[in-house]
């Protein structure tokens, strides 16, 4: 099965032995001897992959998958204000080639690649780079938070507000056109202003700031003066668009791509929960209904 941040918590015990693992690699056998150790061996240790020290589903702090927690309703039922920026993926895929991304797509997705390549189709390398970044953007960032908000607006009570951060960030090293990149919205959120920022982007920065002390004080994001801003609902088809050039209320523009997801995220956990999965995806996506929420 091919490996995905989404679908890769690991059980209690699984994490265990991921713990011995890395105890053994420090040359230490209890947590209390590796606490004795400077920050910079842990660190060095652990390396660049993320995933090593994924959350665990230890049955007390996460008691199983997000996915179906949120569909059960056993979740915090608490205003949420959630949203993506407008090229989350860029980071994360500073380069590749047509045939380089054609064989990523099928290792990654198995079964359900050629549908992806069929929707996110590159004929060149730059197309696709362009299409590469779009994957990795809507797959760990634009679905899970899509989901998020289709899912407590079914089951839940409390508003969630969401929102498409679309500021290109400028002055970066990263090759091709970029958008709005992961995390360039956190100084517009916080008030926090840039030296090449415009007037434009203070004026956005205001706005945002409002937003934001208005949500955190009474849950909810209307004021005088504000752009007015719905919040979702079980088709995830409206967001606020956060723009220097105008800052407003937009369908999902992404809709089809996420559907896809979410027939990709579907398939995907029910080859997750079957007990006859395997290391190998070979259960063709095609042979079931693979419908959203």
């Amino acid at each position: 099965m091919p490996n995905h941040a989404a679908l890769s918590m690991p059980t209690l015990s699984v994490a265990e032995g991921q713990r011995r693992f890395f105890l053994n690699e420090m040359r230490v056998r209890t947590l209390a001897q590796a606490y004795v150790l400077e920050a910079d061996e842990l660190v060095k240790a652990a390396g660049p992959v993320m995933a090593r020290f994924w959350p665990p589903l230890d049955g007390h702090v996460l008691p199983g998958d997000p996915y179906s927690l949120y569909e059960a309703g056993l979740y915090n039922d608490e205003p949420a204000l959630i949203g993506t920026n407008s090229d989350e993926g860029a980071l994360f895929m500073p380069h590749t080639g047509v045939e380089l991304y054609n064989l990523g797509v099928e290792k990654q997705f198995g079964l359900f690649g050629p549908k992806l390549l069929a929707a996110y189709s590159a004929d060149t390398d730059c197309a696709s780079l362009h299409a590469a970044r779009e994957i990795v953007g809507d797959s760990i960032f634009r679905w899970p938070t899509w989901a998020w908000a289709r899912l407590q607006s079914k089951t839940g009570k409390s508003p969630v507000y969401s929102y498409l951060f679309s500021r290109k960030t400028r002055n970066v090293s990263i090759p091709g056109p970029v958008g709005a990149l992961h995390a360039s919205e956190i100084p517009f959120v916080f008030g926090n202003p840039q030296p090449d920022w415009t007037d434009a982007d203070h004026a956005l920065s205001d706005l945002m700031c409002t937003y934001w002390v208005n949500f955190a004080t009474t849950g909810h994001l209307s004021g005088k003066g504000l752009p007015e801003w719905d919040k979702s609902d079980v088709r995830g088809s409206r967001l606020m668009k956060l723009d220097i050039r105008s800052s407003r209320m937009i369908d999902e523009p992404c809709m089809d791509r996420l559907q896809l997801f979410d027939q990709y995220f579907a398939w995907r956990r029910r080859e997750f929960m079957s007990p006859k999965s395997s290391a190998h995806i070979s259960h063709d996506p095609d042979d079931d209904e693979c419908s959203g929420v």
